[in-house]
């Protein structure tokens, strides 16, 4: 139920309650009783007074826990939304950290090899053959390029033919 429809139940409760007091009150009047005049007329207004204290102090707790409510779905549906963005950027993040990765391998796996003399370039800069790096590593993928030997070669060919031409 919400909290308009609450306010107008107590109300006319009571309404309803005081109503009974008047009517009691005006019959006392028309019609004196004494004891009719202490039983009923104390016990309604006795329970119009409580019934009324009793509802503002509920109506006013209502709001406060309603209030309270409604401050922490907005602070939950934020945090919620912070979360979404957060699993966005996560999921974009691994993604990117996955290619990277998969660049990496591929990278990782390729070796520099002297397209003349077919020795592989190791990581500490030594120029090894084909056979002895094949013994140490047998998974490895090759790529081409050229040795410093061999560029001196090729470079003293291509002066030699130089001078002679």
């Amino acid at each position: 139920m919400d909290l308009r429809f609450k306010k107008i139940m107590i109300f006319i409760v009571v309404i309803l309650l005081l109503g009974m007091t008047l009517f009691e009150t005006l019959k006392q009047l028309i019609d004196p009783d004494i004891s009719i005049w202490g039983s009923h007329i104390v016990a309604i207004v006795f329970s119009t007074i409580t019934v009324a204290l009793t509802a503002y102090f509920a109506l006013k707790m209502y709001d406060r826990i309603n209030r309270a409510l409604r401050l922490e779905t907005a602070r939950r549906e934020t945090v919620e939304k912070q979360l979404r963005l957060c699993a966005m950027g996560l999921e974009k993040t691994m993604h990117e950290f996955q290619k990277t990765q998969e660049r990496v391998k591929l990278l990782s796996g390729l070796l520099p090899i002297c397209v003349t003399c077919e020795k592989i370039h190791e990581d500490r800069g030594k120029w090894e053959t084909l056979e002895k790096y094949i013994e140490k590593h047998p998974e490895a993928a090759f790529s081409r390029t050229i040795c410093d030997q061999c560029v001196r070669i090729i470079t003293e060919e291509s002066e030699s033919k130089g001078e002679k031409g």
